[in-house]
C-alpha cells in the first residue's frame, strides 16, 4: 500500500481508495511547557542543548498525530544531532577567531567565499541527506519511511532554480563592480587623500581670518565661523552672517566610484528577477514533486498529484493578500497624515 499525499488517504491494491484523515490531538498548553523548558535549558547550556529540544518537539508533534488510528514516531537520537552541532559549531568558532588576528582578515574573506562557493555545489546532496535521516527515523505503526539517494535527480531539479538566482545576483552586483574597476586606482586615491585634508585643514594660513573677541573663534572672508582643532589649525563650522551652511560652501568630498551608475544599468537584474519571480511557483512545485517521488513508506511509493497550476493559484492568492495588505497599510499611512495636516492651524505646525 502507499500513502497519497495530496488526499491524505491510504491507497490499497483495489481499484478504489480508502481515504483517511489525520488528525492531530496536541494541546496548546502541553506544547507550552515543553517548549518552555527546552527553550530555558538552550539557553542555559548556550545552545548545546537544542538537539534535545529538537528531538523532544518533534516526538510531541508526531505522537499526537494520527492516521486510520495510528499515531506517527520520531525515532532520531539526540546524540547524532548533537555531533553535527559541534562540527558545524567548530567551523564558526574557527572562522570568527581568524577574523580577529592581524593578516588573517583576506585568508578569512576568502574562506568564507570558498564556504559559500562549496555549499552551494552541494546543496542538493545535503537536501537528500537531511530527507533520508528525517525519513529514515519516521515511523508508522513500526513501519519506518524511507528517501531515495537520487543525487543526479536532486541536481537536475535545482540546477535551473540556482541558475536563475545566480544571474539575479550577477546582474546586481555586475554595474558596481564594472564601475568600481573602471574608477582610476592611483589618481583617485591621491585625489581623495589631498581632498579629505583640505575638508580637515581648509585654513593653513591666517591671511584670509579675522579676529573675534570670543574664545580665540574666527571668522573668515564669507563669515564662516572657523575654530581651531587639536593640531592647531582652523577648520569651518556652522553658518555665515546670511545663513548659509559651510558645508555648502567648502564641499570638498571626493565624487564616489559608483556616481556614474544610471537606473539602466540595472535593466538586467531586473529583467533576471522578474523572470526568476514568474517561475518561482513552478521552482516550487517541481522541488515537492521531487520530494514526494523518492519517498516510500515501506516498500511502497508515494504518489504526489498536484499540478503546476495548483501552486501558480496559492502563490496568485498570496500575491493579492499581500498586495490587499500594503494597499491598505500605505492608504491608512496617507490618511493619518492627511488627518493631523488638516487639524493643524495655519500659524500651528503640521
Amino acid at each position: 500500500m502507499g500513502i497519497n499525499s495530496v488526499n491524505k488517504g491510504i491507497v490499497t491494491g483495489q481499484n478504489k481508495p480508502n481515504h483517511f484523515k489525520f488528525e492531530f490531538n496536541g494541546q496548546a498548553g502541553d506544547f507550552f511547557g515543553i517548549w518552555f523548558v527546552n527553550a530555558f535549558l538552550t539557553l542555559l547550556t548556550f545552545g548545546l542543548y537544542s538537539p534535545w529540544a529538537k528531538v523532544r518537539t518533534q516526538q510531541y508533534f508526531y505522537g499526537n498525530t494520527n492516521l486510520a488510528g495510528g499515531s506517527f514516531q520520531f525515532l532520531a537520537n539526540p546524540m547524532d544531532l548533537f555531533k553535527t552541532r559541534i562540527i558545524a559549531l567548530g567551523l564558526l568558532i574557527l572562522f570568527v577567531i581568524s577574523q580577529n588576528y592581524t593578516g588573517m582578515y583576506q585568508a578569512a574573506t576568502v574562506i568564507y567565499i570558498a564556504m559559500i562557493v562549496v555549499y552551494l555545489a552541494i546543496a542538493p546532496v545535503l537536501l537528500v541527506m537531511l530527507m533520508s535521516f528525517r525519513l529514515r527515523y519516521s515511523a508508522w505503526r513500526g513501519i519506518a519511511f524511507k528517501f531515495d539517494k537520487d543525487f543526479a535527480g536532486a541536481y537536475r531539479v535545482y540546477l535551473a532554480p540556482a541558475a536563475m538566482f545566480a544571474l539575479v545576483i550577477i546582474s546586481l552586483a555586475g554595474p558596481f563592480y564594472l564601475a568600481y574597476e573602471s574608477d582610476p586606482g592611483e589618481d583617485t586615491e591621491a585625489a581623495t587623500m589631498n581632498e579629505s585634508s583640505m575638508l580637515q585643514y581648509p585654513y593653513e594660513s591666517e591671511s584670509t581670518l579675522r579676529m573675534d573677541n570670543v574664545n580665540d573663534a574666527r571668522t573668515d572672508e564669507g563669515g564662516y565661523a572657523i575654530a581651531k582643532n587639536h593640531s592647531e589649525q582652523y577648520t569651518c563650522e556652522g553658518l555665515n552672517d546670511d545663513g548659509v551652511e559651510c558645508d555648502d560652501v567648502y564641499d570638498t568630498e571626493p565624487d564616489s566610484p559608483y556616481s556614474s551608475l544610471e537606473a539602466f544599468h540595472f535593466l538586467p537584474a531586473l529583467l533576471f528577477a522578474l523572470i526568476f519571480s514568474a517561475l518561482l511557483p513552478y521552482f516550487d512545485f517541481i522541488n515537492n514533486r521531487f520530494l514526494a517521488r523518492n519517498a516510500r513508506f515501506g516498500t511502497a511509493k508515494v504518489k504526489f498529484l498536484a499540478g503546476a497550476r495548483d501552486y501558480y493559484m496559492i502563490y496568485a492568492v498570496w500575491l493579492v493578500g499581500t498586495a490587499i495588505i500594503v494597499m491598505l497599510w500605505v492608504g491608512g499611512i496617507y490618511m493619518v497624515g492627511a488627518t493631523s495636516g488638516e487639524g493643524s492651524g495655519p500659524g500651528e505646525p503640521s
